[in-house]
């Protein structure tokens, strides 16, 4: 299991999906990788493609920034990221759209209710 440290808490992405790896388990004789978003298990032939396949996550032009992160992140920093995900997945794949809106309407929101607490 030590060759897989490297992986651990680090964010990725596999066909389509964003995650950050939590951990690697082996039950079984089949490994187990347990990631923020859902486990995959996979067959000891079949985890070297699986890690061949992982793309490192990379933002352009800014720092990757997500809750699970080292660094102390306000709002306005995790509602940037979100957005930037939302346009690198629209990118990537069209039906993300209707989710793409909503998460610009809901910053939309949060904005008006920032700009009325500093009318107070």
């Amino acid at each position: 299991m030590e060759r897989f440290k490297d992986y651990v808490n680090k964010k990725f992405i596999y066909k389509k999906d964003t995650f950050i790896i939590k951990e690697f388990k082996k039950i079984a004789g089949n490994f187990v990788v347990k990631t923020t978003g859902k486990s995959y298990a996979f067959y000891e032939l079949e985890i070297d493609k699986f890690l061949n396949d992982l793309k490192p996550y990379k933002m352009e032009n800014s720092t990757t920034l997500t809750k699970e992160s080292k660094y102390n992140i306000n709002e306005q920093d995790l509602i940037k990221q979100m957005l930037f995900d939302a346009i690198n997945k629209v990118k990537d794949d069209r039906n993300y759209v209707a989710q793409a809106n909503a998460i610009c309407n809901i910053t939309s929101q949060l904005i008006n209710i920032k700009k009325l607490e500093l009318k107070k």
